[in-house]
């Protein structure tokens, strides 16, 4: 199988010996890999994507897009070596809200902070293509909709003039959505098996869970990333569980298939709820969550397939006969 690992790597400036370091693994296994003739493992290709700050698909060769969460300085020596497009870490964007007391701040890439000045720059001479809804994806596993009538002001900034806040690589993310499978009692090994992972990125990933639980009290990882939150126009702030109906009226409304003016919350009780988005300011959507639950409704199966569309797509399937 052909990858574009060997093109990541000298874009990086890494030797095969350092990256075989890096990863507990031997040269020879890599430059096999980069050749085609060894398949890699799924547990490598997560510990590669951490290394490399990049994702699965880009090692894979499935994305015609190139992604780091590398800033934009690095990102375009990568382009200068490889001579292809880099999505770049751009920096963050604070947004406030009338009525809302809360500041909101996100990370974001290069190609959300073009979407953002676009939207603003060019929204008065094309109204009718932007609406009043801006919808972006974050670095930090969010969908954004945002209520431009309640928007007060979006303040975009350089990683040079600030640092955004913490984010991690998209293959975190997809792991702590499903975090719930871990019991408190499980160690190492079994969260390695649980998620095909190495025992070195578990340690990692448990470390980094312990760190959040200790610096918020009220952490709750199934909460953080199964629901999702809404910030209404009069300061109230409300939590939703994204199921697959409200996924679907949020991708519709995502999609511009219909005009959407209410979502539903269903419960297996039998009791659903109306949330009218006229009243509503921010949704932050859970974005793995988010694409995992649009990847199974898709009837015809081809969603998936368009890996450009996300950095938290679900991974294509692979073959399992790996050494």
């Amino acid at each position: 199988m052909n990858t574009q690992l060997k093109q990541l790597r000298e874009e990086r400036k890494l030797s095969c010996a350092r990256l075989a370091e890096e990863i507990n693994t031997t040269e020879d296994n890599i430059k096999l890999w980069e050749e085609g003739k060894l398949e890699i493992p799924n547990s490598t290709l997560k510990d590669l994507a951490m290394v490399l700050s990049c994702s699965l698909d880009e090692i894979l060769g499935l994305r015609q897009e190139g992604y780091t969460g590398y800033c934009s300085i690095f990102a375009r020596e990568f382009e200068q070596t490889s001579g292809r497009d880099i999505i770049a870490y751009y920096g963050g964007v604070e947004l406030t809200f009338n009525g809302v007391e809360e500041v909101q701040d996100y990370p974001i890439d290069e190609k959300v902070a073009e979407s953002i000045y676009k939207c603003f720059r060019h929204r008065y001479d094309d109204e009718e293509s932007w609406g009043k809804w801006l919808i972006i994806e974050t670095l930090n596993n969010y969908i954004l909709f945002i209520n431009l009538d309640y928007l007060k002001s979006a303040y975009v900034y350089s990683d040079d003039k600030e640092p955004a806040p913490t984010f991690y690589n998209p293959e975190i993310y997809r792991i702590l959505t499903d975090w719930d499978k871990v019991h408190p009692e499980s160690d190492i090994q079994e969260i390695a098996k649980i998620f095909d992972i190495s025992e070195a990125l578990s340690q990692g990933i448990k470390s980094l869970v312990q760190e959040l639980e200790a610096n918020d009290k009220n952490w709750n990882s199934w909460e953080k990333f199964n629901y999702l939150n809404i910030y209404w126009s009069d300061g109230s702030k409300s939590l939703h569980f994204l199921d697959n109906i409200l996924c679907s009226d949020l991708s519709e409304f995502q999609d511009g298939i219909v005009e959407v003016k209410f979502i539903r919350e269903e419960d297996e009780g039998g009791s659903m709820e109306f949330i009218n988005l006229e009243k509503v300011a921010l949704i932050e959507i859970p974005a793995t969550k988010f694409w995992e639950i649009r990847c199974q409704e898709d009837e015809e199966g081809n969603l998936i397939n368009y890996r450009d569309l996300s950095i938290y797509l679900p991974p294509l399937p692979r073959n399992n006969n790996q050494n």
